[in-house]
């Protein structure tokens, strides 16, 4: 005779506690991270505009190069 079907059967998924420590890790990476949010789009955002200014002063220095040819 074999050993009971219920004692026998494998577990599988995660515990409870197992998915309290994964949001745990989580939540504690999300405090230390969203503080610098929004000056890490403030700094995107500068650049950007850093950027379009140097290509539309590009362009205008070469429209005025060439009307003077």
């Amino acid at each position: 005779m074999g050993s009971h079907p219920i004692l026998n059967r494998k577990k599988s998924g995660f515990t409870l506690i197992e998915l309290m420590v994964v949001i745990a890790i989580i939540a504690v990476a999300y405090a230390i991270i969203a503080p610098r949010l929004p000056k890490l789009a403030s700094t995107q955002r500068s650049e950007t505009i850093k950027k379009i200014a140097y290509t539309c002063e590009a362009m205008f220095e070469h429209a005025a190069a060439k009307k003077k040819v």
